[in-house]
């Protein structure tokens, strides 16, 4: 597996084999397509979840990550965060269930914060009992009886990140690897976020070593930067720094993590992660639109798409926008081409990204920048297209896609059927390039294109 099952010997790969697939012919025809990076079948399209660190978490400083406007007295720093527990995380999984599976969303998955920061003296990891009065196995169970699957926290060094603020934590996974991957696979996990917080890279290998011993399939997310291995170590790995609830900051990100394909993109069993979503999270005037060009965005790079807001809190606008089948078809695509930055009206001077190369400076809010436009490659010779207003001004923008601005194997193509993603609507029916819209500020058009052999209309 690129996550759990990479390994350097045949005979450790033809192991790996046993729990993931259904027959000897079946693992040696894996084998035979890859000698470097071994396919378990698992995040064939971008993994859709949700987590709670983004909404509800309390970071190492005690400070909330996000203060909710509708929760009294949870300013940045104040100490009076919701935080998340067993009823939260059942109050959100009810919601997912009920409104979000049916359209791809699966992966309920706990963060930072479930454990007492404590090993006992068997080195076995602690569950906080005040938190999870039935324990993480009756919560996988009580996940999976409502068609959802169970994600897990863990972290590279000797403690997790938010235990940190206790300097004799010890609830980090250094040196237990095997020892947590049994616990997790007890539990009925299928999912492990494997945060950094300090620990050294030989963990990533290790971890996944682990857990693949365990014989359940695990997907393997990692924050260990970007490099040209990682389609080799895990399914997913993060890109960017944290990213906030603020559009500059969203932008921002986004561009920090198309950088990241100079070094390596995102395929099907491995994906760029440009972080969590913040839909639902913008509190701004310009939030709904703002919860759009996230999800657009993320959607057409392949990014995982792991929801952080508060699901029993949403708006309809937020759940429109995560329901919308259009956009999901996007991230979906079996192509599994990551859409990239084509062309930008405005320049933002390079600065390191996460670990090398180099990502751009975040545009302020109000910035006179202008304009974005994204685009990557659809299955059945089609594209995808983003088309992004920058700008906080009140009046939309007209922006243009023209054939340059598509992949480069999708430019032959000079007549276009351009259906509007979110809305499922008909833009234009046999169209040429240019074609231009009106976009709102803070908002995108967000297009898919096909071939079209019909006469244009609009």
């Amino acid at each position: 597996t690129r996550s759990i099952a990479h390994l350097s010997a045949f005979t450790l790969m033809l192991m790996s084999c046993k729990p993931l697939v259904v027959s000897m012919a079946a693992c040696l025809a894996l084998l035979a397509g890859s000698a470097t990076a071994l396919d378990n079948g698992l995040s064939r399209t971008p993994p859709m979840g949700w987590n709670p660190w983004n909404c509800f978490g309390v970071g190492r400083t005690g400070k909330c990550k996000l203060p909710l406007p509708w929760e009294p007295g949870t300013t940045e720093g104040s100490g009076a965060c919701h935080g998340f527990n067993e009823s939260t995380i059942m109050q959100q999984a009810h919601i997912m269930s009920d409104k979000l599976t049916p359209v791809g969303w699966e992966f309920m998955s706990l963060d930072c914060g479930y454990s007492t920061k404590r090993r006992d003296t068997e080195g076995h990891l602690v569950v906080n009992v005040t938190r999870y009065p039935n324990g993480m196995k009756w919560l996988g169970s009580q996940l999976h009886a409502l068609g959802l699957k169970f994600g897990m926290y863990a972290a590279q060094g000797t403690a997790q990140c938010c235990s940190m603020i206790d300097p004799h934590a010890t609830d980090g996974s250094f040196g237990f690897y095997e020892q947590d991957a049994e616990l997790f696979a007890s539990w009925g996990i299928d999912y492990l976020k494997f945060d950094g917080c300090g620990g050294p890279k030989s963990s990533i290998d290790a971890m996944k070593l682990a857990l693949n011993k365990t014989g359940r399939p695990i997907v393997y997310s990692i924050n260990n930067g970007v490099e040209a291995n990682n389609t080799e170590e895990a399914n997913v790995w993060r890109t960017t720094p944290d990213t906030s609830n603020t559009y500059s900051s969203m932008i921002w990100t986004a561009m920090v993590n198309n950088n990241a394909t100079g070094i390596v993109k995102g395929q099907p069993g491995a994906w760029n992660d440009a972080d969590m979503l913040e839909v639902g999270n913008f509190f701004s005037d310009l939030g709904d639109a703002e919860g759009r060009s996230n999800f657009a965005l993320w959607c057409l790079m392949k990014s995982p798409l792991i929801l952080g807001t508060d699901l029993t809190n949403m708006s309809s606008a937020t759940l429109t926008t995560i329901t919308s089948t259009g956009a999901i078809a996007v991230s979906k695509d079996k192509l599994g081409e990551q859409g990239v930055l084509r062309e930008s009206s405005c320049y933002h001077p390079p600065m390191p990204h996460r670990h090398g190369g180099l990502a751009f400076s975040p545009p302020p809010i109000g910035d006179p920048c202008g304009y974005q436009v994204w685009s990557g490659a659809l299955s059945a010779n089609g594209a995808a297209v983003v088309l992004a207003n920058l700008n906080i001004a009140t009046k939309p923008a007209s922006i243009t896609l023209d054939t340059p601005l598509l992949p480069t194997n999708r430019q032959g193509t000079t007549s276009w059927d351009i259906t509007d993603a979110f809305s499922g609507g008909l833009v234009c029916n046999g169209c040429s390039l240019p074609h231009s819209v009106e976009v709102g500020p803070h908002d995108v058009a967000f297009w898919t294109l096909k071939p079209s052999t019909g006469v244009e209309t609009i």
